[in-house]
């Protein structure tokens, strides 16, 4: 059953949330690797962990954070201040490294270089080689139909397994001394009802589950909002008048993010349209009724925030780009489960705060010089695996740029008629990014590029 109906969406993850849980198959896939952490836990284990977990995500843990994250982006700016012209970018290379040295720094501080190049090469081929398999879907038991997934974690994430524990380890020894940084503050953090800690293997279950839900997502979110961007002229002049209002050329603050109402506008709005996580997934347990219809007991629920976020009754023209949909007018009147971005009911994701304030920092240093322009096509064919990422080859989108100042910067970008120039915004990717071949010897965009399912 798809169910596209806010007040359905609602009775399923909020009024009658017990009745419906993640389905086997996912925790099959992702128990493996993430243990009994936040994104897989039920009932009372997950309750503990939430309670515990929740101080390091609360409003004064993000604005501690966020000087990570601004450090993290004006390092991305000087090194984009060295690139040369005619060079190509891989915008979502880009974003997924910035991302990944955010979410590293802010976990593991001191530890962050050698953990964030252990996690990603850990979890890129742990992704890469993790599938459900026939004896899944014939009804097998798991530990049957999952002996070769143990093998694939326990291969896959050995170097991980061995570097976390002993950073645990050395934490819980010395508490005092420990940095401030997130595996810090989850080791000592306790339930506020029993005042009980969580174990050593609960810490590293919802470590790596923070680091997979909360890292790629904020990237893809990043990349489709350039493309949005550089396709809406006029939403990007109005994002520079709120920049140069607010910072005048300076780097935000936790402080400033209140003062940009439209930049928080243009990230709600890219993630109405290309939600990062597409689609949800539940069983019932019991029988029940949704909107009117019978739901039997087995059921499988399944909530698309890719169908959601373009309900015609909902949104009015949810083709088109409109950050102004979101303003405080808009927002009052719009049912509060029309939008999912980051789930709904109590097991909203508990990094949405953390979240929003990246993705807003990581807006604010770069439109200045950025250019988003890219293949049209990518916009109609999103390419559905985990999350919502583009459909050229490799998930990448890829742009040319010139280095000149801002505005008289022009830029090549390939379209479907071939390569053009025009001024605008641009972008100045990492260093190991770089294409300095000329545009010509790129490969076209061909249509079996999009392959595989779509959102």
């Amino acid at each position: 059953y798809i169910v596209n109906d806010p007040a359905a969406v609602k009775h399923v993850l909020l009024d009658n949330v017990a009745n419906y849980e993640k389905t086997e198959i996912m925790r099959r896939i992702l128990e493996p690797a993430l243990g009994k952490g936040l994104l897989t836990s039920e009932g009372e284990t997950w309750k503990v962990h939430r309670r515990t977990m929740t101080p390091a995500f609360d409003q004064r843990s993000v604005a501690a954070y966020t000087a990570v994250m601004t450090g993290a982006a004006e390092e991305l700016m000087r090194k984009w201040d060295g690139v040369g012209s005619d060079t190509t970018v891989d915008v979502s290379i880009a974003m997924t490294e910035v991302t990944l040295q955010i979410i590293s720094r802010t976990m593991f501080s001191s530890d962050s270089n050698d953990m964030a190049d252990i996690m990603e090469r850990s979890f890129r081929e742990y992704q890469a080689q993790m599938r459900p398999n026939l004896l899944d879907f014939i009804g097998m038991p798991a530990w049957l139909a999952g002996l070769g997934r143990t093998n694939v974690a326990k291969r896959t994430l050995r170097e991980f397994n061995v570097v976390i524990d002993r950073l645990i380890a050395a934490r819980t020894r010395n508490p005092e001394s420990a940095p401030k940084e997130l595996l810090g503050r989850m080791i000592a953090a306790r339930d506020e009802r029993t005042g009980a800690r969580m174990t050593a293997q609960e810490v590293r279950d919802n470590i790596i589950t923070i680091f997979m839900a909360g890292h790629e997502t904020t990237a893809m979110t990043m990349t489709w909002t350039w493309y949005l961007l550089s396709q809406h002229p006029a939403v990007e002049a109005k994002l520079h008048a709120e920049l140069d209002a607010v910072l005048m050329g300076r780097a935000p603050t936790y402080e400033d993010l209140p003062r940009l109402p439209y930049s928080r506008m243009i990230i709600d709005e890219s993630m109405r349209m290309y939600p990062p996580a597409h689609t949800m997934v539940r069983v019932a347990l019991a029988e029940d009724t949704l909107c009117g219809r019978r739901i039997p007991k087995g059921a499988i629920i399944i909530i698309a925030p890719w169908l959601l976020h373009r309900h015609t009754k909902q949104w009015q023209d949810p083709g088109r780009f409109i950050p102004e949909r979101f303003d405080a007018e808009h927002a009052a009147h719009r049912p509060r489960f029309s939008y999912l971005p980051f789930g709904g009911g109590r097991r909203i994701c508990i990094g949405a705060a953390f979240a929003l304030a990246e993705a807003t920092i990581l807006l604010e240093p770069l439109p200045v010089d950025i250019d988003s322009r890219s293949h049209p096509d990518i916009a109609s064919s999103p390419f559905a695996i985990a999350f919502c990422t583009p459909a050229y080859p490799s998930s990448s989108m890829y742009l040319s740029i010139f280095a000149a100042p801002w505005p008289n910067r022009r830029l090549s970008t390939f379209t479907s008629s071939g390569w053009e120039t025009r001024r605008g915004i641009t972008s100045r990717p990492l260093p190991h990014l770089l294409r300095t071949s000329p545009p010509e010897s790129h490969p076209p965009w061909p249509a079996s590029a999009h392959r595989g399912s779509r959102s």
